[in-house]
């Protein structure tokens, strides 16, 4: 058996789908991209033009590729928005490789199917926009890489006020060691709760709670979300309280103070003066 038909029986128990294409039609497809791609048979597949099986939002992109003079042996395509035979759709990232066969040049792409974590981080960023706390993300020495809406409406800066600025910019003459020291215990896996103050773009300055904790980024480097609570009319009810509650004492005092003094003026007058 030669290498290549071997190869091709090797690639029929593959679990991902796998496709070979010669630019312009598909020439093999894997049991597992029959599936993919809701045929029937490979006979469904083989012989199709590839763009048959691309949908219209990714079309342009495709093209380019296929017709791009600078072709390298491995390649890799995101987030690329494909067809099955049936006319849905499903997202999925693609590794490709130049293979020759026979003296002539294919495609042989290994086909990963990233809908539900596309669609995962989708929710995601629905929740992240939508949250009605501001949110800021950091990377691990501080500065900002991006903010929800609630957090522009909160202190008033727009985005290209605050990405790439440190967060020191936010926060009231704080040391600068305190938040370096406060930024390595969140990455070390530590989740801070404190209260602190906000600087708004107008001078004006809130009282916030931030809820800080880890979350990973590119090249496994680890960055820091911030969830900040607007606790101003709290902390202005609680002073309210505390105030109210001291002048209550004070009256109170005052209010014994006097009755002691009548008690003691009633003494004298009765078994003094009598």
């Amino acid at each position: 058996m030669s290498d290549e038909k071997l190869s091709l029986k090797l690639l029929e128990v593959y679990p991902a789908p796998t496709v070979i294409h010669d630019y312009n039609s598909f020439v093999y497809v894997n049991n597992a991209a029959v599936k993919k791609f809701r045929a029937t048979s490979k006979s469904d597949l083989i012989g199709k033009p590839i763009l048959d099986f691309v949908h219209p939002s990714s079309l342009q992109e495709t093209i380019k590729s296929l017709n791009s003079p600078e072709r390298n042996d491995t390649f890799e395509i995101h987030d690329l928005h494909l067809l099955a035979q049936d006319g849905t759709s499903f997202y999925s990232d693609i590794v490709g490789t130049t293979i020759t066969m026979d003296g002539k040049e294919y495609v042989h792409l290994l086909i990963n199917d990233i809908t539900q974590l596309r669609n995962s981080e989708q929710r995601y960023r629905s929740l992240y926009e939508l949250a009605p706390e501001a949110i800021l993300l950091e990377d691990e020495d501080g500065f900002i890489l991006d903010a929800n809406p609630a957090f522009f409406n909160l202190l008033g800066y727009s985005r290209e006020e605050t990405i790439g600025k440190h967060v020191r910019f936010l926060t009231l003459d704080k040391d600068p060691g305190i938040i370096s020291n406060d930024i390595q215990k969140v990455i070390s896996g530590e989740v801070l709760i404190q209260e602190s103050y906000g600087k708004c773009k107008n001078g004006r300055v809130i009282n916030v709670q931030l809820t800080e904790s880890a979350f990973p980024l590119e090249n496994n480097r680890m960055g820091l979300i911030s969830i900040m609570t607007d606790i101003t009319s709290r902390k202005k009810a609680e002073e309210e309280i505390y105030r109210l509650n001291r002048l209550y004492t004070v009256l109170s005092q005052t209010n014994k103070a006097l009755v002691n003094t009548k008690v003691l003026i009633h003494f004298y007058s009765v078994f003094v003066i009598s």
